[in-house]
Parts: structure tokens; C-alpha cells; sequence
């Protein structure tokens, strides 16, 4: 297990290169593109109340999932993020497929907060949502 601290412009390369168990520390600012984690990883926010890692992509139409951060195919953590994505219908905070996964103490204000499908025990605690027409879209999914 590795403890890590990319800079903003390297975030998706080390998720998409890190190993099994590593942490990952995202730098306290804000973050103006979609994250995706397909590793089992720990995803963490640094800094506290209004002065911690967001992330509030800026422009996601040329991509066909619009959510702000996904998280697929694996066992993730997320802890300690502020998450918006006004954008457009169907765009959410957090979607989530095909994973068992761990959402805590995230802040996530989107047309549709967070999105659950083809998962087994995820779990959600500690999160807030507002500002959304849906808190919570669970499909084809159990164990929750």
C-alpha cells in the first residue's frame, strides 16, 4: 500500500495507475474535470468545511457519462469531497456501477446526486445532498 499526493494535472493518471489498497490524497483545490476511479483505492479530500477538495467539472458534453465522479468495477473509498455538477439533466454527483463501494462524509450538490446500479453493499454515510431533483437512484442492486 502507498500513500499518494498527485497534483491536480496528474489525479486521473494515478488512479489509473496506482495499486490495490493505495491511498490517494487529492490537493486541496478545486477540480474542474470528471474523476474515475476503477481501482480499489482510497479516494481522500484534504482540508475541512468550506476549505476542501471539490470538484466541479466544467464542461462535460463531449463525454457520454456526465456524472462528476464515477466509480466503476471495483472496491473504492471516497471520503471528504465537496461534489457539484449543475449542468444538465441526468447529471449526477456520483454514479456508481458495477462496484462495492464506500461513500462518506461527501458534500454533493448536482441535478441528481447520486446514482447506485448493478452494485452489492455499497454503503453511503455521513453524505449530504441538496440542490437536486434526486437524493438517491438505486437500480438493479442489493445488499445496500
Amino acid at each position: 500500500m502507498s500513500i499518494l499526493y498527485p497534483i491536480k494535472s496528474e489525479i486521473q493518471s494515478t488512479i489509473d495507475s496506482c495499486s490495490p489498497g493505495d491511498m490517494i490524497y487529492l490537493p486541496n483545490e478545486e477540480i474542474d474535470f470528471q474523476i474515475i476511479v476503477n481501482k480499489d483505492c482510497l479516494l481522500y479530500g484534504q482540508g475541512s468545511g468550506l476549505n476542501r477538495t471539490s470538484i466541479k467539472p466544467s464542461d462535460l458534453s463531449s463525454l457520454t457519462n456526465k456524472s462528476a465522479l464515477i466509480v466503476e468495477n471495483c472496491s473504492a473509498s471516497i471520503s471528504n469531497i465537496d461534489i457539484f455538477n449543475k449542468n444538465e439533466q441526468d447529471h449526477f454527483g456520483i454514479y456508481i456501477k458495477n462496484s462495492n463501494s464506500n461513500i462518506s462524509e461527501c458534500s454533493i450538490s448536482a441535478f441528481s446526486g447520486i446514482k447506485i446500479e448493478n452494485c452489492i453493499s455499497s454503503t453511503i454515510e455521513d453524505c449530504s445532498i441538496s440542490d437536486s431533483k434526486t437524493g438517491i437512484e438505486i437500480s438493479n442492486s442489493y445488499g445496500l
